[in-house]
């Protein structure tokens, strides 16, 4: 069977499934001419991408209002100092009074953990086994 795009590879793996998806939603997956750094700070937007995705669909699920989204910010914005760089940052806004709060890719993976082994969200994941979930989490 031969595949339809001849750029298709043979073996879809994940690294190259998450590169289409960052492809579809707008984002630059070549890597042509980047510097290191900038490599780097790609690699990590598109790590986070999939987990930014999932975590909006909970929120959006359960009703509590959050939007989460990435923000790639100069190293000298963040750290007061006169820097070359960038720092991937998760920005966490209340949908109700507009609030945000910036986190590191840490604080953020370590909030994912939390919120999916919230007693609310492990209700909705017994529902969503047994079939009493209409709804489905759609990842974009």
């Amino acid at each position: 069977m031969k595949p339809v795009d001849p750029n298709l590879p043979v073996v879809i793996t994940w690294a190259y499934a998450q590169k289409e998806v960052a492809k579809a939603k707008g984002y630059n997956t070549t890597t042509t001419n980047l510097t290191k750094e900038q490599e780097d700070t790609q690699e990590k937007v598109l790590n986070l991408l999939p987990v930014l995705s999932e975590v909006n669909a909970i929120s959006e699920e359960l009703n509590k209002y959050r939007a989460f989204e990435i923000v790639v910010m100069p190293t000298a914005s963040w750290e007061a100092v006169n820097v070359k760089g960038s720092k991937v940052m998760i920005k966490m806004r209340n949908l109700l009074n507009q609030n945000a709060w910036f986190w590191d890719e840490v604080k953020f993976m370590n909030r994912n953990y939390i919120i999916k082994r919230t007693p609310s969200m492990v209700r909705l994941w017994d529902k969503m086994k047994f079939g009493q979930v209409l709804t489905v989490l759609v990842i974009n």
